[in-house]
Order: C-alpha cells, then sequence, then structure tokens
C-alpha cells in the first residue's frame, strides 16, 4: 500500500514537471521577433506588432539587421500603412532596427520613426552561447561541491560523527549523484546518511540530524542572502521583499525556537516529543540538534561555509547569463538565484524540474530582463548540476580502489533507507 503512495506521489511530480515545462515552452519564443509600437517613447501600454522572423546581426547591439518572414499580414491600424516600408512584412524584407525606428536594407528605400524592440528565439540564444563563460560558470559549481562538503564535514564532526574529509567529499558526490541524476528515486542526503550511521552505529542520531541540519543551515544561509540582496536592490523587487523578509524569519526564528531552553519549556516542547508516535527516535534526533546550540561559533561558520556556496551559485548563473547576452548586474543575479533556488527547493517535482525555469524566467523579467533568458540559464545551469554530478558515479564505478566498494555501500544505503521508509 505504502508502495503505491510513493510511487504516486513520484508519477505526480513528474507530471508537475512536465505540465511546467510545457508552460516554460509556451512562454518562450522559438523564432527571433521584432515588436512595433506607433510611438518612438516606448510605451508598455501602447498597442504592439509583434512579427517572426530572423535576426542576421548581433542582437545585443542596439542596431540590428532583421528580416521578416514573408506572408505576414500588416494590420490597418499599423504605423508602418502608409510608408515605404508597408509591404516589407508580407514580402520578407530587410530592414535596419533601432529602439527609435526602422530603415529598409538590402538595397531599399524608406525609414520610419517608431518604437522598436527585438527579440532572439531560444535557438538564436543556445547557437551564440559565448563558451567562454560555460568553463568558468563549471568551475564555480564545483566550488559550490566543496562548500557543500566541508560544510557536511564540519557538522559531523561536531556531531562527533568524524570522518576523513576525502570520505565526505566522495559522499557529498553521491548525494549530488542521487538528487540531481537520478531524481525520483531515494535521496542522496539518505543515502550518505546510512553510510556514515553505518561508520558510527552508535551515534545514528547525530548522523542522521548531521543530514538534517546540513539542509536546514543552507537554507537559512540562501534565505539571509535573498533578504539582503532584494533590500539592497531597487524597486524592481520591491514586491518580493516582505516575502522573502518573513520566510527568512520563519526559519530562523524556527531553528532558534527549537534550540532554545527557555522557550522550549515555554511551549512544554519535551512533552510534545513524548506524545508522538516514535517518540524514542524523535527525542534522539531532538537531542543531536540541541548540541548544536552549544557550538554557536562553528555553526556560524558553517552558515558562512553555506554563503560561499549560494554565492559561488549566484557567479556560476552570472556568467552562464552573460554568456547568453544578458546585462543585468550581480546583485540582480543574487535576487533572482537565491529566491528562485529556495522555492525551487519545495518538493513539487523531482529536483525542481520545471519550477526553477520557470522562476529563473519570472524573476529575470521582474529584474527587467528577457524570460527566455532566464529559462536558458536555469537549463544550462541545471546541465552543468548533472554535469557535477555524473562526477560522483564515475568516481565510484571506476575501476579498483575503495570506490567500487563504495557503490556496494551506497546501493545497500539504499535499500536500507528504503525498507525504513516503509517501516516508519
Amino acid at each position: 500500500m505504502r508502495g503505491g503512495i510513493r510511487l504516486g506521489k513520484q508519477l505526480l511530480g513528474f507530471a508537475v514537471a512536465g505540465a511546467l515545462l510545457a508552460l516554460v515552452a509556451r512562454s518562450v519564443p522559438w523564432q527571433d521577433r521584432l515588436t512595433l509600437r506607433a510611438s518612438p517613447e516606448v510605451d508598455a501600454g501602447a498597442e504592439a506588432e509583434v512579427y517572426r522572423g530572423e535576426l542576421l546581426s548581433d542582437w545585443r547591439g542596439e542596431r540590428v539587421r532583421f528580416r521578416f518572414a514573408p506572408g505576414q499580414e500588416t494590420p490597418e491600424d499599423s504605423p508602418l500603412r502608409g510608408s515605404a516600408l508597408e509591404s516589407a512584412p508580407a514580402e520578407g524584407a530587410q530592414v535596419w532596427a533601432t529602439p527609435g525606428g526602422l530603415e529598409a536594407a538590402a538595397g531599399g528605400t524608406g525609414s520610419l520613426e517608431l518604437a522598436a524592440e527585438w527579440r532572439p528565439g531560444m535557438p538564436r540564444a543556445f547557437r551564440e552561447l559565448d563558451l567562454s563563460g560555460v568553463l568558468p560558470a563549471f568551475g564555480f559549481v564545483l566550488l559550490c561541491t566543496l562548500f557543500v562538503a566541508a560544510r557536511w564535514w564540519l557538522l559531523l564532526a561536531m556531531a562527533g560523527c568524524t570522518v576523513p574529509w576525502g570520505r565526505a567529499l566522495r559522499l557529498t558526490y553521491v548525494g549530488l549523484f542521487f538528487n540531481i541524476v537520478l531524481p525520483g528515486q531515494t535521496g542522496g542526503d539518505l543515502a550518505r546518511a546510512y553510510v556514515v550511521v553505518r561508520d558510527h552505529p552508535d551515534r545514528r542520531a547525530d548522523a542522521l540530524m548531521s543530514v538534517m541540519m546540513d539542509r536546514v543551515l543552507g537554507l537559512v544561509a540562501m534565505g539571509l542572502l535573498a533578504t539582503l540582496a532584494i533590500y539592497a536592490n531597487d524597486a524592481r523587487f520591491g514586491e518580493l521583499r516582505p516575502w522573502v523578509a518573513a520566510a527568512f524569519l520563519v526559519m530562523a526564528g524556527g531553528l532558534a525556537a527549537l534550540v532554545t531552553p527557555g522557550l522550549r519549556r515555554l511551549v512544554r516542547f519535551d512533552a510534545l516529543i513524548a506524545r508522538l508516535p516514535q517518540a524514542r527516535r524523535i527525542a534522539k534526533l531532538d537531542r543531536a540538534l540541541v548540541a548544536y546550540a552549544a557550538r554557536p561559533g562553528q555553526v556560524a561558520l558553517a552558515i558562512a561555509l553555506s554563503c560561499g556556496n549560494h554565492l559561488a551559485a549566484t557567479a556560476a548563473v552570472y556568467g552562464l547569463g552573460h554568456a547568453f547576452g544578458d546585462g543585468l548586474s550581480f546583485l540582480d543575479y543574487l535576487c533572482i538565484v537565491t529566491v528562485a533556488n529556495t522555492l525551487s527547493a519545495v518538493p513539487i517535482s523531482p529536483g525542481g524540474l520545471g519550477v526553477g525555469e520557470v522562476l529563473y524566467g519570472t524573476l529575470f523579467r521582474v529584474a527587467g530582463g528577457l524570460y527566455m533568458l532566464g529559462v536558458a540559464s536555469s537549463f544550462t545551469y541545471r546541465l552543468l548540476l548533472m554535469a557535477v554530478g555524473l562526477l560522483g558515479g564515475i568516481a565510484l564505478v571506476a575501476p579498483g580502489g575503495p570506490t567500487r566498494r563504495e557503490l556496494a555501500e551506497v546501493r545497500e544505503a539504499v535499500r536500507e533507507g528504503e525498507r525504513a521508509a516503509r517501516d516508519d
């Protein structure tokens, strides 16, 4: 019965991901477009005409060459009517476009003052991607994994589950492999937790809590950076400020309340735990959580490592966005990445598939960028994460050494995690 429920949840998650990806596919342009308005002063409320075609020059310039797809009709109230360029959309003619007007190209004559705006299609964005920006972005993604591994290694040591740095790093890549490369499967956090539990059978609750704290502190740090970035930015993100600040205060306040003795006594937290199913297990996890409060300096260091992780992730997406041709600032990207990644962590779809693309596109638009470039940056960032996750799989199946034993160990950990989930 429970197996059927889990399968149903997985199928529902993939269905949600598919629906969101379909929404993204409908929202992004797949062909270059030229938008015209009657007034040279761009007015978002003015009636606009959108024409399909092909950009024949660098779309990031202030003056571009555009060829209309032939056979398009010119509306009766179009600013093109009565001008030498009236038949350009129907004939598939070429024009030079600037923000303030059109001028015939390729031997044609005529010019017209109006408001012009052009947008590349998704295929063009990928064709013209500056590959020199991808390698540094991949390097920043790798740096993210080092920050994550260092944070978990520190939390394990605080919990009395000391492991060598190299082992913590390998298990971090194992977690990435299961979380990113195989979304919908047993989580990588569960796999690495069970491996550490096997190494420290007498500290099972501490090992499990280290993984939980790893996630919680990561989210708290991301909420902190998101709040600081949005309040440091201008009014474009003004509507998000109270929501982001409230989410951060709930996360940070909830964590503080769980480890503050006075608040725990006030709500009779220990008595509440005693009434819950699996009270003994929960009490052990609770004691492991409270133990972290006795080391505030090391917890602060773990939060600092989390901030380093999120800054490196922002640098990766910033590099990708600019490689696609976007011009938003690093502060804009910090707002976008922290908010989008926080919301993507909500388990709506496997690995946040589809959710991230919608969020990145929407937030790029809020910041004044192109929805399509937000989607492209998110998708490429996901591919880089998958490439890094595959490094964990490659390391595990490489011939010889402890890696082959590690693979067998992780497989057994996954099976144990599934059995434990059924038992609970």
